[in-house]
């Protein structure tokens, strides 16, 4: 009720201050932060989408300062890989006043000033399934704390409340949000499944943002069926060999632009080296929940199919469709990535070579076997898990 009347405008900034920061001092309850949650939910709203699951991912809204915010890219990747998701924040924010993702996405040439419906319908819509949504036009009234928030200078309750208000909902809607105090996962994962998310990946990330550190493994947290579970991540397990924390600035101060150019230029590098000119990519993906090893070893493999196809069966910009196949049934699952290529003349190593090595190595990774071999019309590498009491 306090949160309510704070937010119709009709309270003195004063005594706003005075609960917000006498809040801070004494912390938080876990029923106080739902309660100020629950009040700022019923202003912003609720759009219902029509696909299955979306993405949230929630950085600061008060932006970064040392690295380069590249997660503000991160929901077209999402898109792309066919899960739908959304990024919301504000321009600038105190009392950091960090680059934020609206500025990046702003430099980059995105429209930052969706409507909430606009933003559905991008989520909506597969050949883009992601959108950026700004507090100042879904939750005017939250937006307007601003000022009194720059005068309080330390942040309230609120920088944490406001990455877990969900303008849009699917079937199932999933959270991405960071921290930096060990004591923030407990509370984050209550008011996530006491709010209506079905999963919650909460990352021990790079101020306090949604990226875990590049150089050593990391401490996080997954929310799934309604319970909390450690979950490290060592970036080396993805390939990722990095000496800084994070993705540094070349200036010798953080800019949007900087930020914006990086991430253009790294999508552009992706898309360019992701497939040949005449051959397509279609997918047909169930959906599953996975351990962490299965989720890492079929990327790992997924890359390393598509790679091999690419290279070797569509020789002489020969035209052709690379299909991705994920398929769960009774328990176990069974991905495969097959082509239309040149089939038994693309293969350069009748014994195995390397590719086909490390295939056998990533099922492995994933408790799964791996089966690899032309078929009628081209070429299939197979990656599958069945339960013992399955028969093959």
């Amino acid at each position: 009720e306090a949160m309510l009347e704070i937010l119709s405008g009709e309270v003195d900034p004063v005594r706003m201050a005075v609960m917000l920061i006498a809040l801070r001092m004494k912390r938080e309850t876990d029923e106080e932060n739902l309660g100020l949650l629950l009040a700022i939910q019923e202003k912003t709203g609720q759009h219902a989408l029509e696909v299955d699951n979306v993405m949230l991912l929630s950085d600061p809204f008060n932006g970064f300062s040392r690295h380069c915010p590249i997660a503000a890219f991160l929901p077209a990747v999402m898109a792309a890989c066919g899960l739908p998701t959304l990024s919301q924040g504000v321009y600038q924010m105190a009392p950091k006043f960090g680059v934020t993702h609206a500025q990046v996405l702003e430099a980059a040439g995105v429209n930052i000033q969706l409507t909430v419906a606009e933003a559905a319908e991008q989520l909506n819509t597969t050949d883009i399934g992601w959108a950026y949504l700004d507090q100042a036009i879904t939750t005017p009234s939250l937006f307007a704390l601003q000022d009194l928030r720059r005068l309080m200078i330390k942040r309230p309750s609120l920088a944490t409340l406001e990455k877990l208000v969900m303008p849009v909902k699917a079937k199932k809607t999933h959270l991405q949000i960071g921290f930096v105090h060990k004591a923030y996962p407990p509370v984050l994962a209550y008011l996530a499944k006491q709010s209506g998310f079905d999963s919650a990946l909460i990352v021990r990330g790079l101020e306090g943002g949604i990226v875990p550190t590049l150089r050593e493994t990391s401490d996080n947290f997954l929310l799934i069926d309604g319970a909390l579970k450690p979950c490290s991540l060592d970036p080396q397990a993805f390939g990722v060999d990095q000496q800084t924390r994070g993705v540094m600035p070349d200036l010798d101060q953080l800019t949007a632009a900087e930020s914006a150019q990086r991430g253009v230029d790294l999508l552009n590098r992706i898309e360019a080296s992701s497939l040949p000119p005449a051959v397509k990519l279609f997918r047909e993906i169930d959906a599953a929940t996975l351990l962490r090893e299965e989720a890492v070893a079929i990327g790992l493999y997924l890359n390393e199919a598509v790679s091999n196809a690419c290279k070797y069966a569509f020789p002489n910009d020969r035209s052709g469709t690379i299909a991705v196949f994920f398929h769960v049934r009774d328990g176990g699952w069974r991905f495969t990535i097959e082509d239309d290529g040149v089939g038994d003349a693309a293969i350069s190593h009748p014994g195995g070579g390397l590719g086909s090595q490390l295939l056998t190595a990533f099922a492995a990774q994933a408790s799964a076997t791996h089966h690899g071999g032309p078929v009628l019309n081209g070429y299939r590498s197979e990656m599958r898990k069945v339960l013992e009491t399955e028969v093959a």
